[in-house]
């Protein structure tokens, strides 16, 4: 990423060691910010580009059409979206288990199948196409 490119994360306390893991390979200078949902939905309108799990938020930025990545692992994207933007890219995770629709799970390996480099591969690509 560009030194011009800004990059805000936003997460649950029990996805921040997840979540700092996975940028700090791939940008400097994250900013952490913490939200209400309608702080979050502005800041989402406000941005270029989006990439998430299988999250609400996710759901904020397919409909207000913005270019995004969306991850998923124990989620069928065919079930719960996104929806209504032709913008959107779905990653899958690769695990077997993928898909199996659990909310609880022993070590979410589908989750963390999908690698940083997997989601910065498909970003370049996605900014490349314009």
């Amino acid at each position: 990423m560009d030194e011009l490119t800004k990059v805000y994360q936003s997460y649950t306390k029990n996805e921040a060691l997840i979540i700092s893991r996975a940028l700090s390979r791939l940008v400097r200078g994250t900013q952490d910010v913490e939200t209400s949902l309608r702080e979050l939905a502005a800041l989402i309108k406000g941005c270029s580009f989006y990439i998430s799990a299988d999250t609400g938020p996710l759901h904020f930025a397919a409909a207000l059409k913005k270019p995004l990545i969306a991850m998923y692992g124990p989620t069928k994207a065919d079930r719960t979206g996104p929806y209504g933007s032709k913008n959107s890219t779905v990653l899958l995770s690769p695990a077997k288990c993928a898909g199996c629709l659990k909310k609880k799970c022993d070590n979410w390996h589908c989750m963390h199948d999908i690698t940083p480099d997997m989601v910065y591969k498909i970003y370049q690509e996605k900014v490349a196409e314009g």
